[in-house]
């Protein structure tokens, strides 16, 4: 009930075309807070950090970001969730891959000495969430790309967003990077 208050309170009224848009939209979050108070209720899991800044020094640099979530799971396990709010799914093979989980279960290790043993996507507007295992194999590669990036940075180079995934980004209509700043 208390979400529910938030929702209706913090509910925002502008920017749909039609009050029934509004309606539909708003039908359709309040559906999804209920599936995910459903399933956090029964995720047996321990809430390590929400948001949680990590800030860790490579070579010359320091990367720094933020953590979506950070669980114990009941048997103690480290599990790095993100959250999404699109509809894409990655299948298990991409998310073991995915650059941004990896990077995350790597801050974990050196900012917060934790040891990550999952890497989780949560899609938020499906209710679904997808588990791998950590792979901690790689993490000199990872270190390497960040250092590398972070020496481009430095160079002062203009950076170039890939734009491949504008057409599925939710942010499309505020980026000023978007090749695809249109509605769905």
């Amino acid at each position: 009930e208390d979400l529910l208050e938030l929702y209706e309170e913090y509910w925002l009224h502008q920017g749909f075309s039609t009050a029934q848009e509004q309606m539909q939209w708003h039908g359709k979050g309040e559906e999804i807070i209920k599936s995910f108070y459903e399933d956090d209720v029964k995720n047996r899991s321990e809430i390590i950090a929400v948001e949680r800044e990590v800030l860790f020094p490579l070579g010359r640099h320091q990367i720094r970001g933020t953590i979506d979530r950070i669980d114990r799971r009941v048997g103690g396990e480290i599990e790095i969730i993100d959250y999404k709010t699109h509809w894409h799914k990655s299948s298990l093979e991409e998310l073991s891959q995915n650059l941004q989980l990896r990077i995350y279960g790597l801050a974990a290790k050196e900012s917060l000495a934790l040891e990550p043993q999952w890497i989780t996507l949560y899609y938020v507007a499906a209710g679904e969430r997808l588990s791998v295992p950590y792979p901690q194999e790689g993490e000199e590669d990872i270190r390497d790309l960040l250092s590398r990036v972070g020496d481009w940075i430095a160079s002062g180079v203009r950076f170039q967003p890939d734009t491949s995934f504008c057409p599925n980004c939710g942010f499309r209509d505020r980026c000023t990077n978007s090749i695809a700043k249109i509605k769905t």
